[in-house]
């Protein structure tokens, strides 16, 4: 199936939201293009430098919906890979 956008908290307990997004890149390029990084802390250097590298966009919590609209804009029409 394929996605118009993901949103993906960066701290999961199965698989980190930086690991998702490698596998999604490996395999869907196009796709990984349009996540959007949710987080409710501090990132720690790993996710930053990962996040920093793919210039993904990032939602922190708590958000409101205004927020969410706005990314999920941003991840759509003025994607950060451009």
């Amino acid at each position: 199936a394929r996605y118009d956008i993901i949103f993906c908290d960066v701290m999961m307990p199965a698989m980190p939201g930086i690991e998702l997004h490698a596998h999604v890149a490996a395999r869907a390029p196009e796709l990984a293009q349009r996540f959007v990084f949710m987080s409710g802390g501090v990132f720690g250097d790993r996710a930053s430098e990962y996040i920093a590298s793919v210039r993904a966009v990032v939602l922190g919590k708590p958000f409101s919906i205004d927020e969410v609209r706005e990314r999920a804009a941003r991840a759509l029409t003025d994607p950060p890979w451009a």
